[in-house]
């Protein structure tokens, strides 16, 4: 054969096989997304066996293996991967990571300690090596390496944690205290941190201090066993009651607050006030409530005056029989009551009404009680389930002074504000008009199911010139309302709303990558999307000036007995198995979670409750690490995960970077996250 053609032949066979080898790539990643992990694993095996010098099919199919629980096959792979790329501080952790999570504690200490020295400060490899040293029982040689981490990583939560435990080995429990607080600033949802702040307490000598860990765990986890014993058991331990331990936020001093402009041409609404996740009422059966000014007692369907009070006067509501309640002031009872009544300000324009004592975030570690002072009327529904249902009637203006700052910091900048007014407002139309979520109880509730809002206590200057300035403008979609789905922080990327189960598909709620294109590259295999969830890529919702670290990549480590005791509340599976994330979306999130268990297999569909019954994670952006001990028994879980929320529509971090950062327009961020849309301004 002539040179030439030699070289033709030898550059088309290249061709071809490179061909062949992307072929086999994208079919085997399709697979992996779509939840067929055992083909997946049998394409990454063929393209590997195939193409013997190439990294890329050992790299997916190590991270497949180990989605799929195979941690054995998948140290093989990396070992394979190795031989080809010695130095690759990335496989080199993630080598380590799997050693570790199988028991295999000495040769993973090797690992990450040999992936530390090729990169410095390699935030994994190190998080890895101070685990290890744990496990080894060298709390010292941990901290010391922690603290270098915390120099890097200053904001990483799971860093505190592991510091926090590594002081308690080291029997320093004053420092061990001081790093699990830091944990929960850093990150209120790593609820774990509790139990182990709750033990280091108890053994310092203050039940008072581990009653209130233990009660914060039990607003997420109302099911905790351990926690529901703990909070009985230091009963009779405590020198302070339980509402001195965790009290009520109050309001004593009513706000002025500044009448919104031609009030009475606004659209009104109705708001349900102290509702749970899901948007329905809790149980009321007794509040107390007072007024900043005059105001007067009126049914709520026949307008009939039943009494008047004055400012700060305490009055109270008490739930009666079948579905009645009774008003009580001074001594004097009024009722019972079988229909709404109303609190109505005589200057509804420049007074509020106080409603003492408030639950908000039930199952969410930001929850708590407090008094929530209010615009408008408020008006109370007797019902049979409910006990006493809280209204909140007011312009879908004054409603959003309480919204906009409840849903982002008043500190941002203000086109990203406006922006959010812009799509809350469009949000109250839209669920008014297509969805109304809650029938006729109300238009919207005051939890994130809706919108969050926490009325006057919550407002602003800054957050009230953003709605003044943006009144009446909502998004329209083809000449009508659009559905301006938001979420706390994407994570780097947002997801197609048709991609969630039970969701819908629409042009304008696409997936993108949040953002500089031309300086970043999403993940497009089941390897690059491990890295990216581990990692933490330069995206716009990386942005500690406007939000936690904790809100962008967080970590969770929860106990096997824990997480198995929560998802057998949910799905009575027996014995927890294996927890296996078999449907993502392109953007990685999980859109189904099986977790099998000696009795049965549970699918886990929806995008709430695999948060939900997963410990309350902050999105579905997550990978789960089961971590066993020598003889294969599983001790816990180490859940890696990014962003917070549903990663659909606006991401509220990056619309702050885009605008602080960047400099863009409220409408150029509207175009970025809600393409095809415009604004309208509607006529009032």
């Amino acid at each position: 054969m002539l040179p030439f053609l030699k070289i033709l032949w030898l550059a088309v066979t290249l061709q071809t096989q490179a061909q062949d080898l992307q072929k086999l790539m994208a079919q085997g990643r399709s697979l992996y997304l779509s939840g067929r992990l055992t083909q997946a694993t049998q394409i990454f095996k063929e393209a590997a066996q195939a193409h013997p010098g190439q990294l890329i099919p050992l790299l997916d199919l190590a991270a497949v293996l180990k989605e799929n629980g195979k941690y054995q096959e998948a140290i093989q792979a990396l070992d394979s991967a190795l031989q080809l790329a010695p130095q690759d501080a990335e496989i080199l952790t993630e080598l380590g990571w799997l050693l570790f999570d199988s028991g295999n504690i000495m040769q993973a200490r090797l690992q990450f300690d040999a992936a530390a020295k090729l990169s410095k400060n390699h935030p994994r490899a190190q998080l890895g090596l101070a685990s290890a040293m744990l496990e080894m029982n060298n709390p010292l040689q941990a901290i010391e390496v922690l603290q270098q981490l915390q120099q890097s990583t200053p904001s990483y939560a799971i860093v505190d944690y592991l510091l926090g435990k590594a002081y308690a080995v080291a029997d320093k429990d004053k420092e061990a205290t001081e790093r699990l607080i830091q944990c929960l600033k850093r990150d209120f949802s790593f609820i774990e941190s509790r139990l182990l702040l709750a033990q280091i307490q108890m053994k310092l000598g203050s039940p008072d201090a581990a009653w209130k860990q233990y009660s914060k765990l039990l607003q997420v986890d109302s099911g905790h066993q351990f926690a529901l014993g703990m909070t009985e058991k230091l009963k009779t331990q405590l020198t302070q009651s339980p509402e001195e331990l965790l009290p009520a936020v109050k309001v004593n001093i009513p706000t002025p607050i500044q009448p919104v402009m031609d009030a009475d041409r606004i659209p009104k609404l109705k708001v349900g006030i102290g509702t749970s996740g899901g948007g329905t009422p809790n149980r009321i059966d007794k509040l107390s409530f007072w007024s900043g000014g005059p105001f007067k007692l009126v049914g709520g369907k026949t307008g009939k005056e039943y009494a008047q009070g004055g400012a700060s006067e305490m009055w109270e509501i008490r739930s009666g029989r079948k579905g009645t309640f009774m008003v009580i002031s001074s001594g004097t009872k009024l009722g019972p009551f079988s229909h709404p009544i109303r609190i109505e300000p005589l200057s509804a324009s420049s007074q509020t009404i106080i409603v003492q004592k408030i639950e908000y975030g039930k199952g969410f570690a930001w929850g708590g009680i407090a008094d929530r002072e209010l615009r408008g009327i408020v008006e109370i529904v007797p019902h049979r389930k409910w006990g006493l249902v809280i209204t909140n009637i007011l312009t879908a203006e004054e409603y959003l002074l309480g919204v906009l700052p409840s849903e982002v910091p008043s500190r941002w900048p203000m086109e990203a504000l406006k922006s959010q007014a812009i799509i809350a407002r469009t949000q109250i139309f839209y669920r008014q008009q297509f969805i109304r979520p809650h029938g006729k109880l109300y238009d919207l509730c005051d939890s994130q199911h809706c919108q969050v809002y926490r009325g006057v206590q919550a407002e602003s200057a800054r957050s009230n010139q953003a709605v003044h300035e943006t009144r009446g403008i909502v998004l329209y979609y083809k000449n009508r309302l659009a559905q301006s789905l938001y979420h706390s922080t994407c994570g780097g990327q947002t997801q197609d709303s048709s991609e969630i189960k039970g969701w819908f598909q629409t042009p304008y709620l696409k997936g993108i990558l949040d953002g500089n294109p031309d300086k970043i590259t999403p993940p497009s295999s089941p390897w690059e999307l491990l890295l990216w969830i581990k990692g933490f890529p330069s995206v716009y919702c990386q942005a500690p000036d406007y939000s936690s670290f904790s809100e962008f990549r967080w970590v969770r480590v929860i106990s096997h007995r824990d997480l198995e005791d929560r998802l057998n509340r949910h799905h009575r599976i027996g014995k927890l198995l294996s927890i296996v994330p078999v449907k993502r979306s392109v953007t990685g999130n999980i859109n189904e979670l099986w977790v099998i268990g000696s009795r049965r297999k549970a699918a886990i569909r929806k995008e709430n409750l695999i948060r939900r019954n997963m410990g309350q994670l902050r999105s579905t952006l997550f990978l789960i690490e089961t971590r066993k001990d020598g003889q294969g028994n599983p001790i816990e879980y180490w859940i890696f995960g990014g962003g917070w929320g549903h990663a659909v529509g606006l991401c509220q971090t990056g619309s702050a970077t885009l605008a602080g950062k960047y400099g863009k327009s409220h409408p150029e961020i509207l175009h970025h996250y809600y393409p095809a849309t415009e604004p309208h301004q509607l006529e009032y």
